[in-house]
């Protein structure tokens, strides 16, 4: 059973998320829970993020759906550490068909899997969308935190390397593109919206939203994934341009976001079809 059930849209708990006093070593297992939930600003989604407009859902949609879960998990007196700061790591998506637009999932979503890593600790927020008890879509947020002291020893993800470049594009990511995306997922954390509050929290600029970093790519995939999985390596300040490649890796698509000073990584995403 749920420790929050929903039977309509959640209050965005800005108090509480913001200026919570954070206290405890442990991460406890909390759940939400919110049901027969309608989709919304589909159609603007699927524009800012390159997706054509169909009546399914793109795969990396129902984690918008269940941002007002995510933010009431964070927001809970038993959780353990500061909101501001927690950065997304990597992002993992399946689907065993993909959602469509007239469709009401039930969501489910908690939190577990504390584990200390070099800097600091990870946690993973798990979410799933059922419809009459199926789960049809998952997902695994991996999360970071720098409020608990990590174990110093490296531990580096080692990086796809793309094979048969099949496109190559240059993105311009505009200045207004975060509040813009903020206004249809809901989520307003400060470091998105402008240039002045992103300085409070250490970044020279403005980034934009990871999830629409990977959004973007998986919109040039060249056929709607079962599968995906994200892994974030650098922020994409605002404004600024990108370079999305397109190709493959060991027999399977993959896609990535670079620097086009140095062709170092924003980002890479690995998809299965």
């Amino acid at each position: 059973m749920s420790d929050l059930v929903f039977q309509k849209t959640p209050n965005k708990p800005w108090f509480a998320l913001l200026f919570g006093q954070r206290k405890g070593e442990e991460l406890p297992l909390l759940r939400a829970e919110w049901r027969g939930v309608e989709p919304w600003k589909v159609s603007e989604y699927q524009s800012i993020c390159g997706f054509e407009k169909t009546q399914d859902l793109p795969i990396t949609y129902p984690q918008i759906m269940a941002t007002p879960l995510h933010f009431q998990l964070l927001a809970h007196p038993a959780f353990p550490f500061p909101v501001l700061g927690l950065v997304h790591v990597s992002q993992k998506i399946e689907q065993s068909r993909p959602l469509r637009i007239d469709e009401r999932p039930d969501l489910l979503t908690w939190c577990d899997g504390l584990t200390q890593v070099r800097r600091g600790v990870e946690f993973t927020i798990h979410t799933e969308a059922r419809i009459m008890d199926e789960v049809v879509w998952k997902a695994e947020t991996v999360t970071f935190s720098r409020s608990r002291k990590g174990h110093g020893q490296a531990n580096r993800t080692k990086e796809p390397i793309l094979e048969d470049v099949l496109k190559t594009i240059s993105i311009d990511v505009p200045e207004h593109l975060g509040r813009t995306y903020c206004g249809i997922s809901g989520d307003w954390n400060p470091i998105h919206v402008h240039m002045l509050l992103a300085k409070i929290f250490g970044f020279p600029r403005a980034i934009i939203h990871g999830m629409w970093s990977m959004a973007r790519c998986v919109a040039e995939l060249p056929e709607t994934p079962r599968k995906v999985e994200a892994h974030f390596r650098r922020p994409i300040y605002l404004p600024s341009t990108v370079v999305l490649k397109q190709g493959s890796f060991q027999e399977h698509e993959l896609v990535e976001m670079i620097r086009p000073d140095d062709g170092k990584r924003h980002l890479w995403v690995e998809a299965w079809v």
